[in-house]
């Protein structure tokens, strides 16, 4: 068995992030702004808080506040779903 090194890991986190993530994140979204990522599939798997942002490199997940969701709708029930009182 072949153990990946932390630069394969890298170089793995780069290629999948320029394939993932648009080139201008970082401009169109401020930094400590919350992302909502909806993978599809296989990309369920991928680890998104671990991808360098394109601009500068910081993790996805150190950037930005990220909330997972399977759909849009599954989130808008969420959000929409009451919340207990507190007793």
């Amino acid at each position: 068995a072949c153990t990946p090194t932390s630069a394969t890991l890298d170089a793995v986190l780069v290629r999948l992030a320029s394939l993932l993530l648009p080139p201008d994140l970082a401009a169109r979204v401020p930094a400590g702004s919350e992302l909502v990522v909806v993978p599809h599939g296989p990309l369920a798997l991928v680890p998104f808080a671990a991808l360098p942002v394109p601009s500068d490199g910081a993790p996805l997940g150190v950037r930005y506040a990220l909330r997972y969701t399977p759909s849009l709708r599954a989130l808008a029930a969420a959000e929409n779903r009451p919340v207990p009182d507190a007793r």
